[in-house]
């Protein structure tokens, strides 16, 4: 009985043995499953993680290039803002420099064309002196030979020594009174600016106040008389003809033909300085004063400079 317990104790135990060695085979091939789906989860997110990383990566320098591309547009801005200042600045240090040159060169005219009348007027006030000077010495000399006549009669003498007195009072006062003529008209007269912007010379608004102007001898004058509707005329070195004429309002058109060019000036009023130069090399202005203007014809004269002044 004992013998066959343990005969049947055996059998179950061969019995279990195939299954626990059945069990092991299988746990093992498990194995390299579990670790290959650890590896491919391991893989994946290494894999997920560098491509994120390389997008940031990627995202960082763009911004970066931005970054840089709108602070060189910054330093760019910045750079025309400054060439921009500095361009206006010099511009307005050049515009300073054009006006002061021009005022020096305006005031170095004017001193000019001041001294140059000065001179004028005190050559001519040296002539009429040294005129003055000769007619007394030829009144002196007329006195000694009518004093050399008192040996043969001092009746007769007497009367051509105030004969000769009356002759010398009378040519003093004659030439004073013209000095004093003169010099009153020519402080009458004014400066105006004409219609070119230049600065005119002295201004006659008549005929007496243009032979004043002729004694100063600074300039060459014509004068003239332009008809209304008339045919064109000669006047110093240009032709001219009177366009359209209104006595009403004091003012005229005309036209001036000079170097074959046809110069037209519109509505000008009376005693205005109408300019116009002579050549593109031309230093001063040629003048044109209207000083009378009537129903059929209006009166004036053209003044052409002497001196030349350098044109700015």
């Amino acid at each position: 009985m004992e013998l066959n317990k343990n005969n049947e104790l055996n059998k179950n135990s061969n019995d279990s043995l195939p299954t626990v060695a059945s069990q092991q085979p299988q746990n093992r091939a498990i194995w390299p499953w579990i670790l290959s789906g650890a590896l491919a989860l391991s893989l994946g997110a290494n894999f997920y993680q560098s491509n994120r990383t390389n997008r940031l990566n990627s995202d960082v320098n763009l911004l970066r290039q931005e970054m840089s591309g709108l602070r060189s547009s910054i330093d760019q801005s910045q750079e025309n803002v400054k060439q921009n200042l500095a361009s206006v600045q010099e511009n307005l240090n050049l515009t300073k420099e054009e006006v002061a040159k021009k005022v020096d060169q305006a005031r170095y005219a004017a001193h000019q064309s001041a001294a140059v009348v000065d001179a004028k007027w005190s050559k001519r006030v040296a002539e009429r002196d040294k005129k003055l000077d000769t007619d007394l010495a030829e009144l002196r000399e007329s006195a000694q030979q009518a004093t050399e006549k008192l040996a043969t009669g001092l009746s007769a003498t007497n009367g051509e020594v105030g004969t000769v007195k009356t002759d010398v009072g009378g040519v003093k006062a004659d030439v004073a009174a013209t000095r004093s003529e003169l010099e009153r008209t020519v402080s009458d007269l004014k400066r105006m600016r004409g219609d070119l912007g230049e600065m005119s010379g002295l201004i006659a608004t008549n005929s007496k106040e243009l032979s004043a102007l002729r004694e100063l001898g600074d300039r060459t004058y014509w004068e003239f008389t332009l008809a209304k509707n008339g045919a064109a005329q000669r006047v110093g070195d240009v032709q001219m003809v009177l366009k359209k004429l209104d006595s009403k309002h004091n003012r005229y058109t005309v036209e001036v033909v000079l170097d074959d060019k046809h110069i037209e000036k519109k509505d000008k009023t009376i005693n205005e300085p109408v300019q116009f130069y002579s050549g593109a090399r031309a230093r001063q202005p040629l003048e044109v004063v209207v000083y009378q203007i009537d129903k059929e014809k209006v009166v004036g004269y053209l003044a052409a400079p002497k001196v030349h002044v350098a044109r700015n």
